[in-house]
């Protein structure tokens, strides 16, 4: 008799599972056509609104301990470290969407120059500006450059004493990971262990290696221009 209890037991269950699949599998149906709608458009179409409901349903703070007003490079860095507090309520804001089709640049442009940008309409150099989380490194194929040692020191001499090369410095190596060997005089340039993986580019187009040789008969040495003086090309 317990026997037959137990096997009464299972088919209820059995049967009430098979009952709720039935009931629930149009609504994941339906979850997962709305999702796709919304999440993933498709390369012709607008870019979708999700439902009247949406909004509803998503609470956002109206009270953060910091605004961080960009997220660039800068503003994506500074963010990512405010947060590393986790009582602090950090709030990042960007202009720039999604990167369907969309142009990642603000596309901004300097006034008219008398003497540069020849090639250029209206002689208007560009100024490249990311447009999007990530800044500049959406749009200058992810290539790591410092700024020379002089720019820092002229500003320096300018009064910005905090802006001296061995001052700016320090915080460089703390954020680099650089991840190929180092020649004597870079060790002491090139940080190890930081937030940013560094890697040599391996595959050079046939227009990079003609540039680099027609630096060096200038007589520019192939070098770490991140890390050497200046008069260097890599």
């Amino acid at each position: 008799m317990q026997w037959s209890n137990s096997i009464r037991l299972l088919i209820i269950v059995a049967v009430a599972g098979i009952a709720q699949s039935f009931l629930w599998w149009p609504l994941y149906v339906k979850k997962e056509q709305w999702l796709n709608s919304v999440l993933v458009p498709s390369a012709t179409s607008s870019p979708p609104k999700p439902p009247l409901s949406f909004s509803a349903e998503v609470s956002y703070r109206t009270v953060y301990d910091f605004i961080v007003v960009g997220g660039g490079t800068a503003g994506s860095v500074i963010a990512s470290r405010l947060a590393e507090l986790q009582q602090w309520r950090i709030l990042l804001i960007e202009a720039g969407g999604s990167h369907n089709g969309q142009d990642l640049s603000w596309n901004v442009r300097a006034e008219p120059q008398a003497d540069a940008c020849l090639g250029e309409r209206d002689q208007r150099c560009e100024i490249p500006a990311g447009k999007g989380l990530g800044g500049n490194t959406l749009i200058n194929n992810m290539l790591y450059v410092r700024g020379s040692e002089t720019d820092y020191n002229a500003w320096a001499m300018q009064g910005n004493v905090d802006w001296a090369h061995r001052n700016v410095l320090p915080y460089f190596l703390k954020l680099e990971n650089f991840r190929y060997n180092l020649s004597a005089n870079s060790r002491q340039q090139r940080g190890k262990g930081g937030p940013v993986p560094i890697f040599e580019m391996h595959d050079k187009s046939s227009l990079a290696h003609t540039f680099v040789s027609a630096c060096n008969r200038l007589g520019l040495r192939t070098a770490d221009y991140n890390a050497e003086a200046n008069q260097t090309v890599g």
